[in-house]
């Protein structure tokens, strides 16, 4: 079976002030808000104007593709601006997606300044992820040289288990899984 049929979308940057382009169904700022900052988390204040990040993130509740850089000349007085491209899905539909056939969407590699409510996916589901890769995220907290397609398994599997995820994409074609603290099976997920 392939992926999903539509995935809401949302974008972040400023035109006369930083907002979001919309508030997808079932979700808030604040959820917004702590998914752009899981996203845009270790680009320094300053990155290089033309560098790109690009993963997955999660609250352990949602999961958000993403890609984040910098435009030049995008707000309303013609400064740069930070435009994040963001697409929505349930921690546990992540499955159904290959992460990197999805960020080959153009909606996260040209800023929109009328982005759509949703792109389409017709991509594969998932690779599957190694077996020894929850062990180590629940002992260690990160994975190194992971395989990006198998990204959404991963997550759909253990997503729920905290509440701060991040899968980067890295030049080599790899990908960087980080995690934060497990919850204790008693604690559920929420």
């Amino acid at each position: 079976m392939e992926g999903f049929a539509r995935i809401a979308t949302t974008t972040y940057s400023a035109f006369r002030g930083y907002a979001w382009s919309r508030i997808p169904p079932g979700t808030d700022e604040a959820v917004l808000d702590a998914l752009r900052r899981l996203a845009c988390d270790g680009r320094g204040d300053f990155p290089e104007p033309d560098a790109m990040a690009r993963g997955l993130v999660s609250d352990g509740r949602f999961a958000a593709a993403y890609s984040v850089r910098t435009v030049a000349g995008w707000d309303s007085e013609g400064r740069a601006s930070e435009y994040l491209a963001l697409a929505l899905m349930p921690v546990e539909d992540t499955v159904r997606i290959d992460l990197v056939a999805l960020l080959a969407n153009p909606f996260f590699a040209l800023p929109f300044r009328e982005p759509p409510a949703t792109i389409e996916y017709s991509g594969p589901q998932s690779a599957i992820p190694p077996t020894d890769a929850a062990g180590r995220l629940l002992c260690r907290h990160i994975l190194d040289r992971f395989d990006p397609h198998a990204a959404g398994a991963l997550l759909a599997a253990y997503g729920k288990n905290s509440a701060r995820w991040t899968v980067r994409l890295c030049d080599d074609g790899n990908a960087t899984v980080e995690c934060g603290e497990w919850r204790k099976p008693s604690e559920g997920a929420k």
